[in-house]
């Protein structure tokens, strides 16, 4: 409920060009909804998505191909850099620790960054 509060203010603000002029970076953009939302209202504004989650990263572009001003990251945001395990398949939210009863289907780095190495 709170990102939905969230995203319904700045929503406001940018409907009424009350934001400074820059990027837009959803972390743990998930599905990408709230990207592709902030791409289809500020075309002039590049969009960053950021998931640690393979499905979510490959499946964005898709929901948003026509957006040109929206760029998609495999990673997490920290206040650190480096790499963290991910799990392939990529479950959601459970992207970095799969529940138990699922069988890893293999592991890859997933690289940790501060948000300055983004731009």
């Amino acid at each position: 409920i709170y990102e939905l509060t969230l995203n319904t203010i700045v929503h406001g603000l940018f409907l009424e060009n009350l934001v400074p002029g820059g990027d837009v970076l959803d972390v743990g953009a998930h599905d990408g909804a709230w990207a592709c939302m902030y791409a289809c209202l500020q075309p002039r504004r590049l969009v960053r998505a950021v998931d640690p989650s393979w499905r979510f990263v490959e499946e964005i572009p898709k929901r948003c191909r026509w957006r040109t001003n929206l760029r998609v990251y495999l990673g997490a945001v920290s206040n650190a850099t480096g790499r963290i395990q991910n799990d392939r398949e990529g479950w959601g939210h459970h992207s970095l620790r799969p529940p138990q009863h699922i069988l890893r289907c293999g592991t890859a780095d997933v690289l940790l960054c501060t948000t300055d190495v983004l731009w």
